[in-house]
Parts: structure tokens; C-alpha cells; sequence
């Protein structure tokens, strides 16, 4: 009960609220960054090409590549857990940690 306390007594600070906020609003900012380099680079490559045949090879293309691209981020973010899992004496990980040697 009195950690809920302190921390409740923490949440009504004026700096906890700015801070709270600007971190949303970071994230909302680069989210939108985010989309417009997707919906422009598939727009790049509707004007790059303009034979339908040779447009629709790149959109199958890059849709192929940004999804391999996502599975690689996901599987990297696996061991990089692992390894910060192992540093942090925490068990769980899902794969092992190879690269460090304790």
C-alpha cells in the first residue's frame, strides 16, 4: 500500500505529465515519419515504372523485401534479448545467447 501511494503521489507531478506527454508526442511524430517513407516509396516506384508488368514486379518486390526486412528485425530483437537477458542475470530467453561467454 505505501508503494501505491508514493507512486500515485508521484503521477500528479507537473514534470511527470510534460514528460508523459512529449514522449507520446514523440511517438506519434516519428509513427507518422514512419508512414509517409512507406507510402512514398511505393509511390517512387508507381512512377519509376511505367509498364504495368515491370511496376507490378517492384511492388510484389518491395512488399517481399519490407516483410523479409521485418522478420530479420524480429529475429535479431531475439538474441539481442537473450544477450541483454544474460548481462541482466535474468532467465527466460527464448533463444540462447552466444555472443557472450561468462
Amino acid at each position: 500500500m505505501l508503494s501505491f501511494s508514493t507512486s500515485w503521489h508521484h503521477l500528479h507531478r507537473p514534470t511527470f505529465y510534460i514528460l508523459w506527454n512529449g514522449c507520446y508526442l514523440f511517438a506519434f511524430f516519428v509513427g507518422l515519419l514512419g508512414g509517409a517513407v512507406y507510402v512514398h516509396g511505393y509511390k517512387r516506384i508507381c512512377i519509376d515504372f511505367p509498364i504495368i508488368a515491370e511496376r507490378e514486379f517492384a511492388l510484389a518486390s518491395a512488399s517481399v523485401a519490407e516483410s523479409l526486412g521485418v522478420v530479420m528485425a524480429d529475429v535479431s530483437g531475439l538474441f539481442l534479448q537473450a544477450c541483454l537477458y544474460k548481462i541482466n542475470n535474468i532467465d527466460g530467453a527464448v533463444v540462447p545467447c552466444s555472443l557472450l561467454t561468462n
